[in-house]
């Protein structure tokens, strides 16, 4: 079961050259909508080449609100090195897995997330999970789609996927 689609509305002003003119305060005011419409909470992170939606709050087996902290806000340290994509990406999954027993299944595997094999010198201090996978994504090779990267968990089963999709 999936949430239907919901169309969120809000004015704001545009720059001369036709941008909005404050996008954090653009992003607030949908996700304080959102958060009007939705039987869950979200909120706004600045991120790597952007913004994340974060989920703050989810409903319990019981139906009631109750806070929520995403897998991915876990902090990971990766040792500076030079690696594949894919294998920074297993060191960032694998510290989350192993502070927070989730099992993150269908992470950046090269035919899922639109990545290969390519090394790239990368490294992670004290950095939530969310923001060292982001920092990756823009490493991908220039070749690569764009791309976001989006995360579907069942909380109350005690699992996400991670992964990056293809923007059309």
């Amino acid at each position: 079961m999936v949430p239907k689609p919901l169309l969120l509305e809000t004015s704001f002003h545009l720059s001369n050259d036709g941008r909005p003119d404050n996008v954090p305060a653009l992003l607030d005011a949908l996700i304080d909508r959102l958060n009007l419409e939705r039987p869950f909470r979200y909120r706004i992170t600045p991120a790597p080449g952007g913004y994340s939606i974060v989920p703050t709050a989810m409903r319990n087996e019981r139906g009631e609100l109750v806070p929520y902290s995403s897998p991915l806000d876990t902090l990971v340290s990766i040792p500076q090195a030079r690696r594949t994509i894919v294998a920074h990406t297993r060191l960032v999954i694998e510290q989350v897995k192993a502070r927070i027993a989730y099992d993150l299944l269908g992470c950046c595997t090269p035919g899922a997330s639109n990545i290969d094999n390519t090394e790239v010198e990368f490294g992670a201090e004290n950095e939530p999970a969310r923001n060292a996978l982001q920092r990756l994504l823009l490493m991908r090779p220039a070749r690569a789609k764009p791309a976001i990267q989006n995360m579907r968990c069942q909380p109350l089963e005690r699992y996400c996927l991670v992964n990056w999709t293809p923007v059309q």
